[in-house]
């Protein structure tokens, strides 16, 4: 689990209520007052292996206690997965990425336009653009990455109101050479 927001952990005790493991940061489980057998403490960057995939976690940037990130490698197939959403900065690079779950929640003109327009508060803009992927941002993360092997590309959590489902993904697609998805 990335980390405690509701969006992203409400089905967290329920799953661990199922007999499902739940692998998240320190400060993740204590915002959400999880624990039990089935809770997993991870830390960024200690690799743990879960069945045929190791599982690279790292701290990314967002308002909530010790959000994550995850690269996950299949030692079955070799492929590369680097999953990140509700962050608006990665500090580090990965090599050899066959596939991208990443967030593009918005870019800068849209967001203009929502405030401008009265569609969010204005006040919002600046959490949003402190806590999540901007298309600008997402399009800088990937030429910072080796993206040689990429295969695929999601597009997550994109904002209703300050987003472009069809820009972002013709951008990426320019960008990476690479099958683009919106999810």
């Amino acid at each position: 689990m990335t980390h405690a927001h509701g969006d992203h952990s409400k089905g967290a005790k329920g799953l661990m209520g199922a007999g499902i493991d739940v692998y998240t940061s320190m400060g993740t489980a204590l915002e959400l007052k999880l624990s039990g057998h089935r809770l997993h403490i991870i830390k960024p960057l200690e690799k743990f292996t879960i069945g045929t995939f190791d599982v690279m976690p790292f701290d990314v940037e967002h308002d909530a206690p010790e959000p994550l990130g995850f690269l996950l490698y299949s030692s079955v197939n070799k492929k590369k997965l680097l999953y990140f959403t509700d962050t608006y900065y990665l500090k580090y690079t990965f090599n050899g990425l066959t596939h991208i779950m990443a967030e593009c929640n918005f870019d800068l003109e849209n967001l203009y336009e929502s405030i401008k327009t009265g569609r969010i508060p204005s006040m919002l803009g600046p959490r949003i653009i402190k806590s999540h992927m901007s298309l600008e941002h997402l399009l800088e993360i990937l030429q910072a990455n080796d993206i040689s092997r990429l295969e695929q590309v999601y597009l997550l959590h994109l904002s209703s109101s300050n987003s472009d489902e069809q820009r972002y993904k013709k951008a990426v697609q320019r960008a990476t050479g690479a099958e683009v998805y919106v999810c």
